[in-house]
């Protein structure tokens, strides 16, 4: 039977031995290791993909129709952590993020805007945006989402 609290001393070990490589010694140290401590935790180990946020969804504004899954790696997004994390001296992950990336968008022929952890195509969006190209399918008549606030002016 495992003792709660050896798990727990295990764990806050590991955690310490992580947190040495990150070589980052600029302003601001502590919030940026408990940032790199985050994206860690937002990091898929087995295959590389960085996750978006530790939520299903967030609307930008409460009632508001822009409601975006950030369990996915949103490739863009995705980036700027990479290379944040080169940065700080964690390089073979954001060398994961980058052959993992790579990987899919080979297999898939280019890349996409965003992939589920596990490398496949997130299910199409409600409003019938594509999770490959961004775009609107030609079925889709509905303006939701990205496409109501673009023509507001404030997309």
């Amino acid at each position: 039977m495992l003792d709660p609290s050896s798990v727990v001393d295990q764990t806050a070990a590991a955690w310490r031995r992580w947190m040495r490589h990150v070589t980052y010694e600029g302003p601001q140290r502590e919030l940026v290791r408990r940032s790199a401590l985050t994206l860690e935790l937002l990091n898929h180990s087995t295959t590389g993909g960085i996750m978006a946020a530790a939520t299903s969804s967030l609307p930008e504004h409460v009632g508001g129709v822009r409601n975006w899954d950030y369990r996915y790696t949103w490739v863009r997004d995705a980036a700027f952590s990479t290379y944040a994390l080169r940065r700080i001296g964690l390089t073979s992950e954001a060398d994961a993020f980058l052959s993992w990336t790579l990987a899919c968008a080979d297999r898939d022929g280019g890349p996409s805007i965003m992939y589920a952890l596990d490398g496949g195509q997130p299910p199409e969006d409600s409003s019938g945006r594509s999770t490959r190209t961004g775009r609107r399918s030609p079925n889709s008549s509905r303006r939701t989402g990205r496409d109501a606030a673009d023509s507001t002016g404030r997309g």
